[in-house]
């Protein structure tokens, strides 16, 4: 049986509830907005499916990735419309076209929550392109994909390394080979609530109909957040704010309302057992204004879906990548103002208004910090020399 002594016990990844031979496990979410199990213990018959799927309870052992590779996807469209270099675009439309298969991976609804679908065409394949700082509900997924593995399809499941994580315990071993398990390089999973309460504070109430956290009009380095939504009174307008001045993604960089098992992320160093990971390669900004990829090859069948694809791709040093994104290997420790934060979100209207000042308050640094930034930033350049 699933017993949640704290929150940090618990990603969210929601593989108990597909494995539960009797749903008896569902979810509901807590005052931060994550969704933790619930389970009717009248109903359970202690079989111990939950606990065998479950990432914190059954971790795999962290390893060394086989290859590191910077990907660019050759179509500059698609490459330009994607958060990075545009791989995950052509694996997906690999593994529908080649085979007819079916990809899952994070999309926004019709609120603009994430949630976690099957695409099965190029059209549908569009909305899961491009990356989404909100934890996202996996519903059905894993049981559309299981059903899927089951009617001699292949699948290619994307999500964080605890989704995947949790998706391949769930994955009978005669079925590991139609599989294509693909996570990606995750700083931490933003809470649901708080992107809620953001959207709604930047629509003013209206229904958002595009949204893109990393769109490049200013360049792949330089991104920001757009929203195109209805107004009330039905006119479509258009929100665009860069990074530096969106204080959503403060609060999400700075691990200020991050879910609490991030802080002791279970499916660190690629021990989710996916066959490729995927991120950004930073440090290459001038390589490519649109963006470039990185993809860490974890098995034998990942290594053969790279090189069949048409993604252009060249060998990287791995310790060069990690140094430019640390977030590959270690978990982050959460914002020392994150209790403080979530007590005041609490008293939030729904409508969100007050939210970005919220985050600001709570993000801004202290003289005593910024004086010993500025000290440690000097004492760097210093040895340097």
């Amino acid at each position: 049986m699933i017993i949640i002594d704290k929150k940090s016990d618990c990603s969210g990844c929601e593989a108990c509830a597909t494995a539960c031979p009797v749903g008896c496990i569902t979810f509901a979410d807590d005052g931060e907005g994550f969704r933790y199990p619930l389970v009717d213990t009248e109903r359970c018959i202690g079989c111990g499916a939950c606990n065998e799927v479950c990432p914190v309870e059954s971790r795999r052992p962290t390893i060394a990735p086989r290859a590191t590779y910077g990907v660019v996807n050759p179509n500059r469209s698609i490459q330009r419309l994607s958060s990075s270099g545009g791989f995950f675009y052509i694996l997906a439309l690999g593994v529908i076209e080649r085979s007819g298969g079916v990809v899952f991976g994070a999309a926004f609804n019709e609120r603009g929550e994430v949630e976690h679908r099957a695409a099965q065409s190029s059209e549908e394949l569009a909305a899961l392109r491009g990356s989404k700082y909100s934890q996202s509900h996996i519903g059905s997924a894993y049981a559309e994909a299981l059903k899927a593995l089951a009617e001699g399809r292949e699948v290619l499941f994307s999500g964080t390394p605890c989704q995947v994580s949790g998706f391949l315990h769930l994955v009978p071993q005669q079925h590991r080979d139609r599989v294509l398990a693909v996570d990606v390089v995750c700083h931490g999973v933003p809470s649901p609530a708080v992107w809620r309460a953001r959207l709604s504070e930047i629509t003013g109430g209206g229904k958002p109909q595009k949204i893109n956290f990393r769109d490049k009009r200013n360049g792949w380095a330089e991104y920001g957040l757009a929203v195109e939504y209805r107004r009330t009174d039905g006119v479509v307008t258009d929100s665009y704010t860069p990074k530096p001045k969106e204080p959503y993604y403060r609060g999400f960089v700075e691990d200020l309302y991050c879910r609490p098992s991030c802080a002791e992320c279970p499916s660190k160093g690629f021990s989710s057992g996916a066959d490729l990971t995927l991120g950004d390669l930073w440090g290459y900004e001038k390589h490519s204004d649109d963006g470039v990829g990185v993809v860490f090859v974890g098995t034998e069948r990942g290594a053969k879906a790279l090189e069949e694809s048409s993604a252009e791709h060249f060998a990287v040093e791995y310790d060069e990548v990690v140094r430019h994104n640390p977030s590959i290997e270690k978990s982050n420790p959460a914002h020392p103002n994150r209790e403080r934060f979530f007590g005041e979100f609490a008293a939030l209207g729904s409508d969100g208004k007050g939210c970005a000042g919220l985050i600001r308050r709570n993000t801004q640094k202290s003289v005593t910090e910024l004086v010993a930034g500025f000290v440690k930033r000097k004492i760097k350049l210093f040895g340097t020399r």
